[in-house]
């Protein structure tokens, strides 16, 4: 990984404390500095700290098992800044009889703006912690700062970590009651929206307060094998930071990397006015296909040609995705790119929609996950024609954004061919019976990021 955030040679996990105190980004996360493996009892959390959220430099860990109630490992947990200004972080500890107890940590120095000294209340362990709970206002896409009033017509979004993906509901928080009302019940978790529809969790978000915004960014593991983890000294990334909204009707979260990331764009490319008939594919030449940011249109004139839409579809879009995939035609799409393809396209990664909407191929390596991933979102062609695409490839790691921000979808992928020769390809692709117009496409190389550079 050469423009995100991991750490090198050990076992990276979730983004567990996030903020922004005395003009420093921190990221407090949960890291094994002795191997690429997950092992009890040298569970730490690292540290690492930024001025842009681009360029990171790795400090001390912060937090590691030394007391009875962390001694099997220092787990995930939260941080925060109180209304009065102090930073405090929560976390899990595990005590010697294998329990899962909650520790309170303070900082040793408050007015050190690197936070680099923490210190144990006596008090530990403390309460259960709470789920990631924020306020958003509809159609704004301003951060809310939770340490003070609430403006009135804000909605609350209740985000929780559930199984292999992070689920979240939007509702409203009744004061009186001191409890969350969803504005909408469903039984079904499977209906439940998710912040990202891939490789991503234990995400965690805070409030910008250098920039009124909230950000969020999760914990992606690797889908490959535990021995080429071990081979290769570091397991898992975390992704890139993302500004966090309330879309304008209030029903679901919109996410887009944060702005600094276009920092790292180098040599634009431009194409205006494209065209593509059924089985068309068009070579996108003169960026770095291995780490690329990709932004594309696609318009629509008329849904006609749509395949019907079955209800029951929405119980596993993914089931859906990957019988429906990219290379089995439809009326409207799918259409989308072609990315980290090897010369003869036995191995490649689709990001594409369908009308009416893949990763199966992305390595010839055994051993590795390799699922469709996906989501059904709505799209009124009376307001809008086009639907958007913008695509970051950091070399293993891609990071989809779909419908303005509306489907997010995060992949893991390891092409042995490319390993081999070297070389990549990318492309814009139609296998639809109807006309595919991308009225822009833009895309740069991204330069590399100072990453784990330590601080002396």
């Amino acid at each position: 990984m050469d423009w995100r955030y991991l750490e090198i040679y050990d076992d990276t996990k979730d983004p567990c404390g996030l903020m922004y105190y005395k003009g420093i980004y921190h990221n407090f996360y949960q890291y094994n500095s002795h191997c690429a493996l997950w092992c009890w009892g040298d569970i730490t959390w690292g540290h690492s700290v930024s001025t842009d959220l681009v360029n990171w430099i790795q400090l001390e860990p912060v937090i590691e098992p030394d007391n009875p109630s962390d001694i099997d490992g220092c787990w995930t947990g939260s941080a925060t800044i109180l209304s009065g200004g102090q930073p405090v972080i929560l976390y899990t500890g595990g005590s010697r009889d294998k329990c899962q107890v909650p520790n309170l940590v303070l900082p040793k120095n408050p007015s050190d703006p690197y936070l680099r000294e923490w210190t144990k209340t006596g008090n530990n362990p403390v309460i259960q912690p709470c789920l990631d709970f924020f306020a958003v206002l509809p159609g704004n896409n301003s951060g809310l700062d939770m340490s003070v009033a609430i403006p009135r017509g804000a909605k609350h979004a209740l985000k929780m970590s559930m199984g292999y993906f992070d689920k979240y509901l939007i509702g409203v928080y009744d004061l009186k009651r001191d409890a969350f009302v969803p504005d909408t019940i469903v039984d079904d978790c499977r209906l439940w929206l998710k912040i990202d529809y891939g490789n991503f969790y234990a995400s965690k978000s805070f409030f910008d307060s250098k920039k009124g915004r909230r950000i969020i960014w999760g914990w992606s593991k690797e889908a490959d094998c535990r021995s080429d983890d071990v081979a290769t000294g570091w397991a898992g990334i975390h992704t890139i930071p993302r500004t966090i909204w309330l879309d304008s009707d209030g029903k679901q979260l919109l996410q887009w990397p944060v702005d600094e990331i276009e920092s790292l764009r180098t040599n634009e490319i431009n194409h205006q006015g494209l065209e593509f008939n059924k089985g068309d594919l068009f070579e996108i030449n003169g960026v770095d296909n291995f780490q690329a940011d990709v932004e594309i249109d696609f318009e629509l004139t008329s849904i006609d040609d749509a395949d019907p839409f079955d209800p029951s579809w929405l119980l596993d879009a993914e089931k859906h995705c990957c019988e429906a995939g990219a290379s089995v035609h439809g009326g409207i799409g799918p259409f989308g790119l072609v990315i980290l393809a090897s010369n003869n396209m036995e191995e490649h990664t689709t990001v594409h929609f369908r009308v009416y909407k893949s990763l199966q191929k992305s390595s010839m390596r055994p051993g590795l996950c390799t699922p469709a991933y996906g989501r059904f979102f709505e799209f009124d062609l009376e307001k809008e024609r086009k639907i958007s695409l913008r695509t970051l490839i950091d070399r293993s790691a891609v990071e989809s954004f779909g419908g303005g921000g509306s489907v997010c979808i995060t992949a893991r992928v390891y092409p042995v061919s490319l390993v081999d020769d070297g070389g990549a390809h990318m492309y814009v692709f139609n296998n639809g019976s109807t006309m595919a117009r991308v009225p822009q496409l833009r895309a740069w190389s991204m330069r590399k990021a100072q990453v784990n550079v330590e601080k002396g």
